[in-house]
């Protein structure tokens, strides 16, 4: 008995206890929202809300969370004077287990729990007055320092949130957007704009968050940072110092830069590290950060030399010294915001040796998608496969299967896959400014026509003027009505993300009556850091042209170039601009780049002095048209490389070379200078100089061509199709065949060097010779019709497809065909019959021999066919025997039969 009720009286103080403990430490859920206007205001619930996020602070304690609506907050609220007191110096303070969740959708949404950090943003704001302007005006009384955590434990969190607006200066006591002092909370899901951590003494998780214009600073600090980008960051992304030894996961680097006093005075913008800093760094993207004009490894990552780093698995720019486990040097296809694109190398690719079970990715998505972790900050998730990611649907579409990736739904020339890959806004409603020649510039451009209140203004400068596209319901959109507009001075953009067009971009009679003719000078400038969604659309560009400086990177989109002088149609220093369906006719030079890596998309180049010059420049070029352009050397392009900064690999992918003529060298392409040009799936034909008719290599420290096809080029010396002097050459998967220069049609006209030997392999070269081996033929390629119906070679009806029974088919390197690319010049798929064919083009009616079920694999499953079709062998024709023939009949006599064996016999055995 007595045991029984001591029992009981033990159960009930237990219970008792445990009550207790579990109220001491109940976690209690407070809420706040800007837009909260009625209830208590007690943080109790929504309908309750706190106005302030200082005020949940001020009553939070361990084990409770503070829920934050959608809103913008500042720090100086002073809960005992219940009003804004502007101090500088106040901040947000991080406490000990409080969790402070941002992202939610708050009182004014029909359920405010639904928690979305892309959707709800939760602005943690460092400009007191309201009154910010971009470029940094009005800051002067803008917060110090945003959030503050002072000796505060790994229970703490701050999570959801967008920190921005803080302004740092000599008379501040604390700097910067969040300052960590012995202090390891988790922050997970942030952005900080223009502002970032400082770490001391702190090994705080940083966890899917970005930093845009913004870094990390660690002293004598180990934190793990995971699943972060950083993007056009002024400064070093992660700078450390004094014994800091972090993890680096899956993070991205891209586009930082740094203004450097010298050609070395700032490297490692993407990390660096002091000595007695070991970091590691594995599944990261380095890629377009720089210093100056330098785009090295040592300007992505670097470390002193009491520094000793481990880096793994990462994609890194200018790779070099960190070789090896598992990095690599490889565009990684990263939109302007470092999201991974379709196609990426880094998918798939990261090292999976680690735990990565509940992690996510930068856009809150959990991690490995595919067959592995994808490398960099981002996970690459497209459900509908559209080369949109579900994220980026969800987002400006609220369904990841939404967004049609070939629409425009802002009208502004760019369909959603461009606006993903140039990170823009896709659905930004357009408020139109009209301009016409019989306009008034007095006039407010509200209307196309004068209608008694409103009419278009008479200057396109004018329009821009009142174009305010960061206010809701002001101008965003420039409507140019058809007439000649004169340009006395440059018209330039001022910096706005405005959209001016013609009535009818893509019509092709409005945009030749569209005209932007300047009178002296430039016609339309670039100067002042404009990014791609300042969108030049659908105009005929007379005389002047375009100058594209330093840092500013616009879209023009299907303009026609005429009558440009000296510089070119359009000039690029040091930009990245996008250029699209534009047209270049009778110009000195087309376009003339200096540094930068634009991009160049279905333009079309005729009949220039020089399509293209390039110096020191990266351009990506697709699908480009080079027709009858002529000069001394470089025709078409010129890519001149004798300089020591830049990046200096230009890429031409699926561009078509005729009819170009360069009295001395380079017919169609001149490489002249040190570094790396790649030319894929190109077609060069009917070209002429007086060396390399197509092609002329010197000096270039690597020049690669993969399928491409070069017919009917002439030089008049020496190399018909490639004369190559110097440097590194290298063809693979290609067809010379019909180039000739003072030797004939011999190997010599299709490629003539000097004392170093091309490195070809798998390819097709006619009279072939010195270049025997490493699967090279030297049969004839048996083009559909070399001359086309016209029979002038050269001409746009030639058609260097192949053609049946060509010994070209399946006979390409499949590892060779460049990451990313899938089709062909036709757009047709690029590997057909499980080989790559050689050439440009894609034969598409043959398969694999003997791959019955298409697996690209002649195993047993094909064997048990092949005896079923030799079964069938005199039995009455039927579509059977039809297919049977067309998979096996390996001697071309229409039956399957013990004749064809021997080759079933040989492809069984080498693919087991």
């Amino acid at each position: 008995m007595f045991r029984d009720i001591s029992g009981k009286l033990v159960i009930v103080v237990f219970t008792l206890v445990a009550v207790m403990v579990s109220a001491t430490n109940a976690q209690t859920v407070w809420y706040v929202d800007d837009s909260s206007t009625s209830g208590l205001n007690d943080g109790s619930d929504w309908a309750n809300a706190f106005v302030e996020l200082q005020a949940a602070l001020a009553v939070a304690t361990t084990g409770d969370e503070i829920r934050v609506g959608q809103g913008v907050y500042t720090p100086d609220f002073d809960v005992n004077s219940n009003g804004h007191s502007g101090d500088r110096e106040a901040s947000f303070q991080l406490i000990s287990g409080v969790k402070l969740c941002g992202g939610y959708a708050g009182v004014t949404e029909v359920d405010p729990d639904v928690r979305n950090v892309a959707l709800y943003e939760t602005v943690l704001s460092g400009d007191l007055a309201g009154n910010d302007e971009p470029d940094f005006v009005n800051r002067e009384d803008n917060s110090c320092c945003m959030v503050v955590a002072d000796f505060v434990d790994s229970n703490a969190r701050l999570d959801g949130f967008s920190i921005q607006g803080v302004q740092c200066d000599s008379s501040c006591h604390r700097c910067g957007g969040i300052i960590l002092n012995s202090s390891d909370p988790y922050i997970v899901s942030c952005s900080f704009i223009k502002s970032g951590i400082t770490l001391s003494s702190s090994d705080s998780h940083i966890v899917g968050c970005s930093f845009i214009g913004s870094g990390l600073r660690n002293d004598n600090s180990s934190p793990v940072i995971s699943s972060c980008r950083f993007i056009r960051n002024s400064w070093k992304c992660v700078e450390n110092k004094e014994n800091s030894n972090p993890l680096i996961l899956n993070c991205t680097f891209v586009g930082n830069h740094i203004e450097a006093g010298g050609p070395f005075a700032y490297v490692g913008v993407g990390v660096s590290s002091g000595d007695d800093c070991n970091p590691v760094i594995s599944n990261c993207i380095f890629w377009g950060n720089s210093s100056g004009n330098n785009f090295g490894e040592k300007f992505q990552i670097f470390s002193r030399s009491g520094s000793n780093p481990l880096i793994t698995n990462c994609c890194i720019e200018g790779l070099d010294t960190y070789s090896g486990n598992g990095n690599f040097c490889i565009d990684p296809l990263v939109t302007r915001n470092g999201h991974l694109r379709k196609g990426s190398p880094c998918i798939d690719r990261g090292n999976l040796g680690r735990d990565y079970t509940s992690l996510i990715d930068v856009d809150g998505e959990a991690r490995i998608s595919g067959a592995g972790i994808d490398i960099g900050a981002d996970e690459f998730i497209d459900s509908d496969n559209d080369e949109i990611p579900d994220w980026w649907e969800n987002k400006y579409f609220g369904s990841i299967l939404a967004a049609e990736n070939h629409a425009d739904v802002d009208e502004d020339g760019r369909v959603n896959v461009v606006e993903y890959r140039d990170s823009t806004d896709p659905v930004v409603v357009p408020v139109y400014c009209f301009v016409s020649t019989a306009g008034n510039d007095a006039w407010d451009g509200l209307a196309a026509d004068w209608d008694g209140v409103h009419g278009p203004k008479a200057t396109i400068k004018a329009a821009i003027e009142v174009a305010d596209p960061d206010v809701e319901g002001q101008p965003n959109m420039v409507i140019i009505q058809p007439g000649v507009y004169f340009l006395e001075e440059s018209l330039g953009f001022s910096g706005k993300a405005v959209v001016v067009r013609s009535s009818a971009p893509e019509d092709p009679l409005v945009v030749e009556n569209t005209v932007i003719e300047s009178i002296s000078g430039w016609g339309v400038t670039f100067h002042e850091k404009e990014q791609p969604d300042s969108v030049l659309y659908g105009f005929n560009v007379r005389g002047g042209g375009i100058e594209v400086r330093s840092f500013s990177s616009p879209t023009i989109l299907n303009c026609v170039f005429t009558g440009s002088s000296s510089f070119g149609a359009v000039y690029l220093y040091y930009s990245d601009a996008v250029l699209s369906n534009c047209v270049f006719e009778n110009n000195a030079t087309g376009v003339y780049l200096s540094g930068g890596a634009p991009l160049l998309t279905d333009c079309v180049f005729r009949e220039n002095t020089r399509a293209i010059y390039n110096s020191c420049g990266s351009p990506k070029v697709f699908n480009g048209t080079f027709v009858g352009n002529s000069a001394q050397e470089g025709a078409a392009v010129f890519n001149d490389y004798f300089c020591h900064h830049g990046r200096k690999n230009p890429v031409f992918t699926a561009c078509t070379f005729s009819n170009n003529t360069a009295v001395q060298r380079g017919g169609g392409l001149m490489n002249s200078g040190n570094m790396v040009t790649e030319i894929n799936q190109c077609v060069f034909r009917h070209n002429d100089a007086g060396e390399g008719g197509a092609i002329y290599n010197s000096y270039g420290k690597n020049t690669k061509l993969v399928n491409c096809t070069l017919s009917e080029n002439t030089g008049d010396s020496l190399g018909g199709g490639i004369y190559f002097r110097n440097g590194h050459l290298e063809l693979v998967n290609c067809i010379l065949w019909g180039n000739a220069d003072s030797n004939g049609l011999g190997e010599s006209g299709q490629i003539a060097y000097d004392t170093l030997m091309p490195v070809v392999t798998s390819s097709c070269i006619q009279g072939l010779d010195m270049l025997s081996g490493n699967g090279n033929i030297g049969e004839n390629p048996l083009f559909v019709d070399s001359n086309g119906l016209d029979g002038i070679p050269g001409t746009e009806d030639d058609d260097l497809r192949l053609r049946a029974g060509s010994p070209c088919i399946n006979g390409g390197d499949n590892s060779a065909v460049p990451v990313g690319v899938s089709t062909d010049l036709d757009g047709l798929p690029r590997v057909h019959a499980c080989i790559v064919d050689m050439g440009a083009y894609e034969y598409q009616e043959n398969r694999y021999y003997g791959d019955a079920d298409e697996n690209c694999v002649v195993d047993l499953a094909d064997y048990l066919d092949f005896s079923f079709c030799l079964d069938r062998f005199g039995v009455e024709r039927n579509p059977i025997l039809d297919v049977c023939i067309e998979v096996f009949d390996a001697d071309g006599d229409k039956d399957v039969d013990l004749a064809d064996f021997a080759e079933f016999q040989r492809v069984f055995t080498e693919e087991g």
